[in-house]
C-alpha cells in the first residue's frame, strides 16, 4: 500500500490558528461529553435490556425503545461529528 502525502484543505497562520483555538476547545469539549454520554447510556441500556424479551405487553417496551431510538440518533450526530 503507497503512502498518501498529506495535503491540508486549508493552511493557516500562527495568528489565525491561535484565534480558532477557542471555538475548537468548544467544539472538542462538546464532542467529549457527547461520547462520553453516548457510551455511558449504552451501558444503561445493555443493563436494562440484557435477557428481557420486549414484547407488546412488557409496560417499559415504549420507554426502551425510545431511548434506543435517541441513543441512536445521538451516535449518528457523534460519528458525522468525527467525519
Amino acid at each position: 500500500m503507497a503512502v498518501q502525502e498529506y495535503k491540508p484543505a486549508r493552511l493557516f497562520t500562527i495568528e489565525q490558528a491561535n484565534a480558532t483555538l477557542p471555538l475548537v476547545r468548544a467544539i472538542t469539549s462538546d464532542l467529549a461529553v457527547l461520547a462520553k454520554d453516548v457510551v455511558e447510556r449504552r451501558h444503561r441500556l445493555a443493563l436494562l435490556t440484557s435477557g428481557r424479551d420486549l414484547k407488546a405487553g412488557d409496560p417499559y417496551s415504549d420507554e426502551l425503545a425510545q431511548m434506543e431510538a435517541e441513543l441512536e440518533r445521538d451516535a449518528m450526530r457523534l460519528q458525522e461529528y468525527v467525519e
